[in-house]
């Protein structure tokens, strides 16, 4: 049985990011057999708390289908890309 997930990224807000340029980022997270359906980007948006000394990011959101999402292996990938502050998984009903 799929699952469906939300996936949601907080990127440094030096270099605007298209769409295109997000579903490569959120591509590289996720294995190959999670597929995601839509890809929202809203630029330069201004977070309620700094995080790593910023007060705006652009904000990535993924919709994610798949079975069980290892969510320790979407950390791993996180940890290893800088330009990403946060992320989080939320799963869908």
């Amino acid at each position: 049985m799929k699952r469906h997930y939300r996936l949601t990224l907080i990127v440094k807000p030096e270099t605007e990011i298209l769409e295109k340029q997000a579903s490569e980022i959120v591509s590289s997270l996720v294995d190959e057999n999670i597929t995601f359906s839509g890809i929202k980007v809203e630029n330069k948006k201004s977070l309620t708390y700094h995080i790593k000394k910023l007060n705006t990011g652009t904000f990535i959101y993924a919709d994610l289908e798949g079975n069980a999402i290892r969510v320790h292996d979407i950390e791993k990938r996180v940890q290893l890309k800088p330009e990403i502050v946060r992320f989080l998984l939320t799963s869908k009903k």
